[in-house]
């Protein structure tokens, strides 16, 4: 049996591996509008795996006969990931700092590649 919660902190986990991914990709842009710019994803992440947590309990439910109904309390566990956003705008700045100085070429390297 799986709880609503369960399911809505195992979406959690998923955006933050997302999340991080989405940053990461970003780290051949430069300026700082890029952290302005992951907002959006950040926010996407958090409205998708709300969505996806809400579909997966409903099919978990009806489908698999593996989850209990949602009551008042427990429903709120779907907004989760939702709730998490800003922690993945965070996630997804690390991942693009930390993509920038992994990739980032040494300046002082003049050397020209040799054909």
């Amino acid at each position: 049996m799986f709880s609503v919660a369960q399911i809505a902190l195992f979406a959690v986990a998923l955006g933050f591996i997302a999340s991080a991914a989405i940053g990461y990709g970003f780290r051949k842009k430069t300026g700082c509008a890029v952290a302005f710019i992951l907002v959006v994803p950040a926010v996407g992440v958090g409205m998708a795996f709300s969505l996806a947590a809400g579909f997966f309990h409903s099919f978990c439910q009806h489908s698999l006969k593996m989850c209990p109904p949602t009551t008042a309390e427990s429903v709120w566990g779907i907004t989760f990931p939702l709730i998490f956003s800003p922690a993945y705008w965070v996630v997804a700045w690390l991942a693009y700092a930390l993509g920038r100085i992994l990739t980032t070429e040494d300046p002082a390297n003049t050397e020209v590649p040799k054909s």
